[in-house]
């Protein structure tokens, strides 16, 4: 399974941290800046040689030391990091009172704001789109979907050539362009020609144009496949940008946003992070809108408290259920797979899907250790046969207390929020997820019977049998679809059995991006590798977006 289990620790910290309360728990009268953390992760310092990635993949990936699977020992071994979390959100004290008064002050600003985005149609269009960018940056768009569907489609449907009638800047169209992009809207790249000089090359005005060239790299992650403007486009700002970090005098908060971009590019952000940095550089523009800036900041505090108290119930159940205490060779990870939660859905309103996702996810993350790097082969074969039956009269035929643990479990959070999703009228999705769950157990035992015959896959074709399964692309997708009410219905459900389009390339990443962390390759080798497969990728999720 491609779990958050090897590369989500620092945002876990930025998101949810105790000692992030001071900052991110904001208030709109401060002036608040940067913070550092106290707590750090493991060593990651410590890189081993490079080997042959291409190698690697058709591995399986099963964190063992060479002699446990050449000795086939009763039981594998594995070196996890220790959890680095201790108690640091159980004990975390939530302020109810605040919650509230931040809930108040959100409810009279949002009608302030909606005001703004339903201002006279003959306001100018492109002030509206950068109003638009602003609330979609500052994380508050989700309270204003309709309207700005409405305002949007009525710019773009009756304003075809709306960039052409004024001299706009590099800035200006790239942010246009992109947030057409972002919100569905197939805007041509021909509005980037006009930047070009007789030979096509971007001209020198708009080369040394910093924030021209920032709004630009931006727009770039929104290409397609063809796209070769923004291709070219993308190699030219991250070079430029990069250039002037070393050689130029840029103001402060231009400086700290290019290095943010060129670190993680806006559209490939965690959108609660991305909201988290750009309050800060929002404020810090010549003429920010204070309504803006105080929603942001109220919203924000009033949506963590809520993803923390979550946590803290996460951390609960964990506990009730006896998984720590029963599972201690599995990687404890709570708060990271609830990041990955809060990644997929973070509005108030998903709140259900988010503990219902967490539970699962943490469920699967073990059942992932438990193929890779715990059980024996007997255990891997009756827990496999108990999950094709899913009935609780399974539980006294597993061999071992802590598969009992982890079977009884899975079943709960099942049963947990079956009356719930039966009343939706959507009995069906509880179908589709049990045959997901099934198809996980049984892509993570044929990965396990490699290891456990010695037969390797021969060819990446065979690999990929079992490991698009267990990268749980699907699995993950269906859970989704099924804890988030009635927003996916029955076609939602079909069309993710129907492998779409965007299944092999995002499961090969999933996959191979969780290999190669898993295996002696060296951190250049990595990124390099996983950087070319999620360029393709993200090309095929944009051609979507703009279908």
């Amino acid at each position: 399974m491609a779990a958050p289990l090897h590369f989500m620790t620092s945002g876990t910290q930025q998101m949810f941290c105790h000692p992030l309360a001071n900052i991110s728990l904001i208030n709109p009268s401060d002036d608040h800046r940067s913070v550092s953390f106290s707590r750090s992760s493991h060593n990651r310092n410590n890189i081993p040689a490079p080997i042959n990635y291409n190698r690697a993949a058709l591995l399986l990936r099963a964190n063992l030391s060479t002699n446990a699977v050449l000795m086939e020992p009763s039981r594998p071994t594995a070196d996890f990091p220790s959890d680095v979390w201790e108690d640091c959100f159980i004990s975390l004290k939530l302020d109810e009172s605040k919650y509230k008064s931040n809930s108040e002050q959100v409810e009279m600003l949002k009608g302030e704001v909606e005001k703004m985005l339903k201002s006279s149609p003959s306001a100018d269009p492109v002030e509206k789109v950068e109003l638009i960018n602003n609330i979609y940056r500052l994380g508050l768009s989700y309270h204003f979907d309709s309207c700005i569907d409405e305002q949007l489609n009525h710019i773009f449907n009756a304003q075809p050539h709306l960039l052409d009638g004024k001299d706009y800047d590099l800035h200006t169209v790239a942010l246009v362009f992109r947030i057409f992009r972002q919100f569905g809207y197939k805007m041509s790249v021909d509005v980037f020609e006009k930047f070009h000089d007789t030979e096509g090359k971007f001209k020198e005005s708009v080369l040394n144009d910093p924030k021209g060239m920032l709004s630009l790299y931006e727009a770039t992650h929104l290409s397609t496949p063809g796209e070769h403007i923004l291709d070219e486009a993308f190699a030219i700002t991250k070079t430029h940008l990069e250039s002037f970090l070393k050689t130029q005098s840029l103001p402060n908060n231009l400086t700290r946003q290019i290095s943010s971009a060129l670190k993680q590019p806006l559209h490939r952000g965690i959108p609660r992070l991305e909201a988290r940095k750009f309050i800060d550089f929002y404020e810090d523009e010549e003429s920010p809108n204070e309504t803006l800036s105080k929603l942001a900041k109220f919203d924000f505090n009033r949506v963590q408290y809520m993803h923390l108290r979550e946590l803290k119930d996460l951390y609960k159940w964990y506990d009730e259920a006896r998984l720590g205490e029963m599972c201690t060779f599995a990687r404890k990870r709570v708060a990271e797979v609830f990041l990955w939660t809060v990644i997929l859905h973070f509005e108030p309103h998903y709140s259900r899907a988010r503990m219902m996702h967490g539970k699962l996810l943490k469920l699967f993350s073990i059942v992932d250790d438990v193929y890779d790097a715990y059980g024996t082969k007997e255990e891997h074969r009756l827990f496999r046969k108990a999950i094709e039956r899913w009935d609780y009269a399974e539980i006294d035929h597993l061999p071992a207390d802590y598969l009992k643990t982890i079977y009884k479990a899975i079943l709960d959070v099942f049963a947990e929020y079956e009356d719930e999703i039966t009343a939706e009228g959507r009995a069906y999705s509880l179908h589709y997820g049990k045959r997901e769950v099934k198809g996980f157990i049984a892509g993570n035992h044929g990965e396990a019977e490699w290891l456990h015959t010695h037969k390797l896959p021969s060819t990446l074709d065979e690999y990929f049998t079992e490991a698009f399964i267990t990268g749980a692309i699907n699995l993950m997708g269906t859970v989704c679809y099924m804890s988030m009410g009635k927003v996916a219905g029955l076609d939602a459900f079909e069309w993710l059995q129907s492998k779409p389009r965007i299944y092999r390339p995002a499961s090969i990443i999933a996959r191979v991006t969780d290999d190669l962390l898993s295996y002696e390759v060296s951190i250049v080798t990595r990124l390099k590798y996983c950087s070319y497969m999620q360029l393709l990728i993200w090309k095929e999720k944009n051609k979507n977006l703009v279908a």
